[in-house]
Order: C-alpha cells, then sequence, then structure tokens
C-alpha cells in the first residue's frame, strides 16, 4: 500500500499533463491571437470551445481529487484505527489471563507509536514521489549521452588535461569548415522527433520538405504544431528520433547558428498579404 501511494500521485500528474494539453495549447492561441478574436468576435466560441476541451480533464481531476482524499483520509486514520484495535484485543487478552497489564502496556505504546510514524510517512509520500521524479529527472539529464555526438569530440570533451582541451579544440576548430557565403539547401526526410520528457506525445510525425538556396519558406501553424520544434532541429539543439537532416546534401551537418539569424515572432502583423510580411 505504501508503494501504490508513491507513485499515484506521479501517474495521475502524467496523464493530467497529457489530457490537458489540448486545451493548453488553445488557450495560448487565442491569448497570443486575442486582437483577431476581439476584431472577429469570436471570444464566445473561444470560450464555448476551450470549456468543449475541458470537459473531460474535469470530469477526471474530479475523480481523481476523490481518490486522493479517500488514501489521505485512510493515511491519516490508521493511527486511530490501530489505538481503537490495540486497546479491545489488549483489554480482551488481559481479561482472559492470556497477558498481564505490565506486558499489555509494554506493547501498546510500540504499536501507537509504530503506527502514528506510518501516518506521518504516508502524508509525506507525495513529497517523497516529487524528490524521487526530480532526482531521475536529474540523474538521467546527467547520464544522457548525445545519439550522433562522434567518438573523437566525445573523447576531446572528457580529457581532464586542460593542456589536452586546448590542443583539441584548437585542432577541431582547424576541422571545422567556415561558414560558406552561399545561402544552404535544407532538407528533412521522414523526420520524426518527440522531446525527452514527452516521449508518448510527438512533436513532429514522417515530416518531409526541401528549401532550396534563396527560397522563402513559412511555417503556419497553432501553438503547439512543431513550428519552433524545426528550427530547435536546425540549429541542432537536438536529434530527430529518426529520419534524417540534409544541409547541403550532407547528412553529418555543422551547428547552422553562423549561417542564420533569428527575429523572435510579433504577434500583431503589419498590414498586407502574408507575403508582404514575410519578406519585410
Amino acid at each position: 500500500m505504501v508503494m501504490s501511494r508513491l507513485s499515484w500521485p506521479v501517474v495521475l500528474a502524467s496523464h493530467q499533463r497529457i489530457k490537458e494539453r489540448g486545451s493548453d495549447g488553445l488557450a495560448m492561441e487565442a491569448v497570443s491571437g486575442i486582437k483577431t478574436v476581439a476584431a472577429l468576435g469570436r471570444e464566445q466560441d473561444i470560450m464555448l470551445l476551450l470549456d468543449y476541451r475541458l470537459q473531460k480533464p474535469y470530469t477526471d481531476g474530479i475523480r481523481q481529487i476523490f481518490l486522493g482524499n479517500f488514501f489521505l483520509a485512510l493515511s491519516l486514520s490508521i493511527s486511530y484505527f490501530v489505538y481503537g484495535f490495540a486497546y479491545w484485543w489488549g483489554s480482551r487478552n488481559v481479561a482472559d489471563g492470556y497477558y498481564s497489564q505490565v506486558d499489555f502496556f509494554i506493547v501498546l505504546p510500540a504499536l501507537l507509536f509504530s503506527a502514528q510514524a506510518s501516518g506521518q510517512l504516508l502524508a509525506f509520500s507525495p513529497d517523497i514521489s516529487k524528490a524521487h521524479v526530480s532526482a531521475s529527472n536529474i540523474f538521467g539529464l546527467l547520464d544522457e549521452y548525445p545519439p550522433k555526438l562522434r567518438a573523437n569530440e566525445y573523447a576531446l570533451a572528457s580529457k581532464s588535461s586542460a593542456h589536452q582541451i586546448e590542443a583539441g579544440s584548437a585542432s577541431t576548430s582547424e576541422r571545422t569548415p567556415t561558414p560558406s557565403p552561399t545561402p544552404l539547401s535544407i532538407e528533412f526526410r521522414n523526420v520524426c522527433f518527440s522531446y525527452p520528457t514527452r516521449r508518448l506525445s510527438p512533436a513532429l510525425r514522417d515530416l518531409s520538405f526541401k528549401v532550396t538556396p534563396g527560397q522563402y519558406v513559412a511555417f503556419a501553424g497553432s501553438s503547439g504544431s512543431g513550428k519552433s520544434t524545426v528550427m530547435s532541429l536546425i540549429e541542432r539543439f537536438y536529434e530527430p528520433d529518426s529520419g534524417c537532416i540534409l544541409v547541403d546534401n550532407e547528412a553529418d551537418r555543422p551547428p547552422l547558428v553562423a549561417h542564420h539569424d533569428q527575429v523572435m515572432r510579433v504577434e500583431a502583423r503589419s498590414r498586407g498579404q502574408t507575403r508582404t510580411d514575410i519578406l519585410a
């Protein structure tokens, strides 16, 4: 019962995050484009759609709250159940002559204190489960090994000598190709990707496209559709789970930080066509 109580909050929190992800994306998109929503008079429609998407998480949340409070009440009442059972059972044994009163008052405090300690342990079980998950995430991050990191780069990063690190860095910088002054072509071939913390919810599924040099491309979609994920993969902050990303028809691509400039998105577009806004 103790182990089930420890793992129960973690399982509930994971399922709750998955169920509320759709409503979170809708709310973020509506708030970010609040001027457009107000201009079209769609406030009531957004509220109805958000209310519809929150119905199932709300119903499941009520059930989870009931179960959580049931286990909380059970953990807090264990000590009182043990008190009553100990006095009843001890009084019967003393009355029947199986034990003396001295034996009864020796065993009774031991049972009561152990029951009280068990109840306090169960009351703190949500904090214990959170600490366990946090420690697992930290150690998992420290032990994580990039899947496509070359062996010589990993050996270079593992050297403890400062002289060897400087020498290795110099040799690595010599091998790094210089930024090309010509535009680059980028191609995604059947790329699938999911973030390490959300393996059950893929961010990209079988994505394929090609951007030729000098071509303007716009990624349009709702919040959470994968636009920022595509840029993170191009910048090589992450590696795809499957498929490949080609830069100038080469799969072993260098980081493209030196080849591009990034301008953060602005919620309010300027007046004009979409093509004018992209080229501006």
